[in-house]
């Protein structure tokens, strides 16, 4: 079990996988130690910018704003809010979301552990994504949570990539976007004012 593995502290798999996962989570910035940030209004008002543009259905504003509540700047942290917004932005088509989302879900952060999902995410990246680094992220992430699955969860996985269509980010279309599986975001707070 991935969770085990890191308890222990082995050198196995699960540390590649935390690699991995790092690697996706600091191009994004996101747990970067020591980054620097602006003031709390600065930070709150930009928070607002993109939970205004992702609230009208733009795939990168979600992308951003979910990680802003990952690293907890100008949101309160919330691993779950994060994961919906990531949701949110893959389902929209965003490859960097997708594969982010992929290592949550294969590690259970801010949502239950799913293998068969983590893998759908990861092998869109994997095929589709016109990235290099996404592409061999997803690779190295399959090749990870691969040996945890079953045939039949594998094949279920890839049958739901191969179904995969993103939903149109524009705010006409949100209504026809798959809900996050945690529906739980929370209201935006009230703009800050200078």
């Amino acid at each position: 079990m991935l969770e085990d593995d890191i308890v222990c502290g082995r050198a196995t798999v699960a540390r590649r996988l935390i690699s991995v996962l790092g690697f996706a989570l600091a191009i994004t910035g996101i747990g970067c130690v020591g980054a620097a940030r602006a003031d709390a209004v600065s930070d709150a008002q930009m928070a607002n910018v993109y939970a205004s543009a992702a609230q009208n259905g733009n795939d990168v504003a979600e992308y951003y704003l979910a990680a802003l509540y990952a690293s907890g700047v100008g949101v309160p942290q919330s691993d779950a809010v994060a994961v919906a917004w990531f949701e949110r932005a893959a389902n929209h088509g965003h490859a960097h979301a997708m594969l982010i989302l992929s290592g949550l879900l294969a590690i259970g952060r801010g949502t239950p552990r799913d293998y068969v999902a983590s893998y759908k995410w990861a092998y869109i990246v994997s095929v589709a994504s016109r990235t290099d680094e996404y592409r061999d992220g997803a690779k190295q992430l399959l090749g990870l949570i691969e040996p945890r699955m079953t045939p039949e969860q594998i094949a279920q996985a890839k049958s739901q990539a191969m179904s995969f269509r993103a939903s149109s980010a524009s705010p006409s279309s949100q209504a026809s976007a798959p809900a996050p599986t945690n529906p739980t975001i929370p209201p935006l707070p009230a703009p800050v004012r200078q």
